[in-house]
């Protein structure tokens, strides 16, 4: 057993190894929340993301700051995620602070490389587990540094 688990920490250092670059991040972003009345409500934000990049799979841990905005109020928030992209596929579990409650916004989607892309996401309050709002959202990382050279695809 401990053979196993040596032998997959070892692969995965092999992958990771010298072709993995941090990449800072300025993030943008922009969701509307699908709600039960005829108004939407939106978030635009604002953050940084700290991502680790490889030749094929990149992720790492972001911060955002915001706000949402129903029936013209303005609600500042900020959100912590974790975020991950293959390719085209993109995928995040975040968590963010609204109106005294902590909800929980795991989404999945498609990028163009982790340059930005589109996200739906299923959103969970804390207070209330059977109450679920879906929302979709749309991203652009800036990158601060030249990310890894892909071959190929």
């Amino acid at each position: 057993m401990t053979a196993l688990v040596a032998v997959g920490l070892s692969g995965i250092a092999l992958a990771q190894g010298k072709t993995t670059k941090i990449i800072p991040n300025v993030k943008l972003g922009h969701s509307i929340f699908f709600v039960s009345s005829e108004k939407s409500a939106h978030m635009p934000e604002i953050g940084y993301y700290h991502m680790f990049d490889n030749r094929y799979f990149s992720h790492g841990p972001s911060f955002n700051m915001g706000g949402f905005i129903y029936n013209g109020k303005f609600n500042p928030t900020f959100k912590f995620a974790y975020e991950f992209n293959y390719y085209f596929i993109d995928a995040k579990m975040a968590i963010f602070y609204l109106d005294n409650d902590w909800i929980l916004q795991p989404s999945v989607g498609f990028s163009v490389f982790n340059h930005g892309g589109i996200l739906l996401s299923s959103n969970f309050p804390t207070y209330d587990s059977k109450s679920r709002i879906t929302s979709a959202g749309l991203y652009l990382n800036l990158n601060t540094r030249k990310r890894v050279a892909k071959k190929g695809f």
